[in-house]
């Protein structure tokens, strides 16, 4: 196991990446369970009737930039034992990236940069909503590229391969939605709580500036960056106090963060896995917070 490694900052030497999370304490503030979940759900879901919450059909591929290569092997060594936990298929070793975590001492400089000369990595994401990440205070910037495909799994048009989400790691622009409406060939039939189209996360990018880790560990790095990874982007809100991605919520620092993904981040982790995707949002709200409370039960009281 590492020790302490150098980018800038310093990473405390994370425990045995054998040992998965759920052993770890969680408090619970005599809360009712659901109120707790509600709140969880509320913070990291915007609530909406409209619309369905995307989320990785295919297995995921995670790669680091700028981290030095022991860190980088931990941290995704971590990422890919958490995603397994919690059921997220993991791809194999020679796999092409669609889950990035980039570290970086200046998010503004480095968004520049990718768009002029890494415009894969921004691909379908509009100018205000780069603009508004670049900008934010907030140390860190997240994007994901999303596609529309029918309820069975078929890309709208017929197909279902993806063209460009192979590419993403390498240089040009490769389109994440077609340009032109194309029939909808599915046998799903919609109803007023489901649709016979899904929003299919294709890929994310979390970039996450190097002066915000200083006394971070890599399990919270890797843990942050994998929850809001395969998260659906939400509200532009601070994350609840009981998940991993308050690591960066105003007046909260590495010690006093949750030192790894908590059982609600396991719990939402697990529900979102679960949830039907062809639902729309307020269907997929409402089943998640469920499925979160029967996960959170199954945990010791005194780690809840």
């Amino acid at each position: 196991m590492s020790a302490t490694l150098v980018l800038a900052l310093a990473f405390v030497s994370a425990p045995p990446a054998a040992q998965l999370l759920p052993n770890q304490p969680i408090i619970v503030e005599g809360r009712d369970l659901r109120d707790r979940a509600s709140d969880y759900v509320d913070k990291m879901l915007p609530t909406t009737f409209a619309g369905q919450f995307g989320r990785y059909e295919d297995p995921i591929c995670v790669k680091t930039v700028g981290l030095t290569e022991p860190l980088s092997r931990e941290v995704i060594d971590r990422m890919q034992l958490v995603a397994k936990t919690v059921g997220v298929e993991v791809d194999n070793p020679s796999c092409t990236p669609n889950l990035i975590l980039i570290t970086t001492p200046d998010k503004r400089a480095l968004i520049a940069t990718l768009r002029k000369s890494r415009p894969a990595y921004v691909n379908g994401i509009s100018t205000e909503e780069l603009n508004r990440q670049a900008n934010s205070p907030r140390p860190f910037a997240t994007w994901q590229m999303v596609e529309l495909i029918a309820a069975d799994g078929m890309r709208i048009g017929g197909s279902d391969s993806f063209p460009g989400a192979g590419n993403l790691a390498t240089d040009g622009v490769h389109t994440f939605h077609d340009q032109n409406a194309a029939p909808l060939k599915t046998t799903v039939t919609p109803s007023r709580l489901r649709s016979n189209a899904k929003a299919k996360l294709m890929a994310s990018i979390v970039v996450v500036e190097t002066g915000a880790l200083r006394g971070a560990t890599a399990w919270q790095l890797a843990d942050f960056a994998l929850v809001r990874g395969v998260t659906p982007l939400a509200g532009k809100g601070e994350a609840p106090n009981s998940s991993i991605l308050s690591l960066f919520n105003a007046g909260v620092t590495p010690e006093t963060a949750p030192q790894s993904l908590t059982w609600w981040d396991v719990a939402f982790l697990k529900s979102l896995v679960n949830t039907r995707s062809d639902a729309l949002a307020n269907v997929q709200r409402n089943e998640i917070r469920n499925h979160m409370i029967k996960e959170v039960e199954k945990a010791p009281i005194a780690e809840r």
